[in-house]
């Protein structure tokens, strides 16, 4: 809207625009506006974030008392040029007339009516005003002398500047720059309209019940099922005002098949009967394995008997012993030849 009804400079503390204010206000607080942009005072403003409860205002102060009472106030005339007015008219005045004038400024300042006052807001309470300065440079108005409760950041350099405002699904970001070199003049301002998670958290808070009484046990299901609806929780608890909805949806489908998607665990079946070593057999194996002391004296009583064939068959007795080969090896020295006599074993 052009009139600035939440402005700093000249135009902004005219009954007329007052009035206006107090007027469009409900209107914008009924239906749910986020951000007022404006223009009318030819200099640069933001408010702080207002809401006056859907309430309407009238002021009494008339635009003729306010003009002479203006005029007074802001009349320069010394040299250079000005951006903010020189507030002529002190607080200690005795004037009657100056005096209703500085008490209707104070009235008008709405500093009840401020609900936040950050420059990155979630889900604000109150609604931004924004007074762009002149884009083309054509004229210029200074900023009042006394900076209203409910202006947040204002700028008057006597030259251009423009605005940039960003849109997401749930953010609105405003940027403002001067013309001549594109350095800003105010800081970054966010709303962020945070979409609607309750689905989400009615979900998780059903499945934290299961685990808490219980229900839902790690044990009890697979690795992989229980992996993915951990995964699928985490992704829930990580979502941020800036989460726009579609993932929102997509973040609450997959938390839905993850907590359905569990697959238990089987019970294995016990190995079949043939399979299964019983105590017998296996004592039976380490029997085969270690060898007895019995077994062990009955090798020693055979290694003893074939001590005695040996020394047998060194008498000459052959009928109850093998007769070993004997090697015999004539070394004839002459001829350099060995000679190898191989004795059969005599049946």
């Amino acid at each position: 809207m052009h009139q600035d009804i939440y402005g700093s400079a000249e135009h902004s503390n005219e009954p007329e625009i007052v009035n206006l204010r107090y007027a469009l206000t409900p209107t914008f607080e009924k239906y749910g506006v986020d951000a007022v942009l404006t223009g009318h005072d030819h200099a640069y403003s933001r408010s702080k974030f207002l809401s006056g409860n859907q309430t309407e205002k009238t002021v009494t102060y008339t635009d003729d008392e306010f003009d002479e009472m203006l005029d007074k106030d802001i009349d320069y005339t010394g040299e250079g040029t000005l951006t903010v007015a020189p507030g002529n008219i002190k607080a200690d005045t005795t004037d009657e007339s100056e005096k209703t004038y500085l008490s209707y400024l104070t009235s008008v300042m709405d500093a009840d009516r401020i609900t936040e006052t950050g420059e990155y807001v979630v889900d604000p309470k109150g609604i931004l005003y924004l007074t762009a300065s002149s884009s083309s440079g054509s004229k210029y108005y200074d900023l009042v002398s006394r900076q209203q409760s409910y202006i947040a950041s204002r700028w008057q350099e006597d030259v251009p500047t423009y605005s940039l405002i960003d849109v997401t699904e749930t953010t609105m970001t405003i940027n403002t720059y001067r013309t001549d070199n594109d350095s800003a003049i105010d800081n970054t301002v966010t709303i962020v309209k945070s979409a609607d998670r309750s689905a989400v958290d009615a979900k998780l808070a059903q499945i934290n019940k299961e685990l808490t009484d219980n229900t839902l046990v790690e044990k009890d299901y697979t690795t992989a099922s229980w992996k993915a609806l951990k995964d699928a929780m985490d992704a829930a608890n990580r979502i941020s005002p800036e989460t726009e909805q579609a993932q929102i949806n997509k973040i609450l489908e997959n938390l839905t098949t993850a907590r359905n998607g569990l697959v238990k665990v089987t019970a294995q079946e016990p190995p079949k009967a043939s399979e299964q070593p019983t105590e017998k057999t296996s004592e039976s194996e380490k029997a085969s394995e270690q060898p007895t002391e019995k077994t062990s004296e009955s090798e020693k009583a055979s290694e003893k008997s074939n001590n005695k064939s040996v020394s047998k068959v060194k008498t000459g007795d052959e009928s109850q012993a093998l007769l070993w080969t004997i090697v015999c090896v004539i070394g004839l020295g002459a001829a350099g030849t060995a000679v190898v006599f191989a004795g059969k074993e005599r049946k």
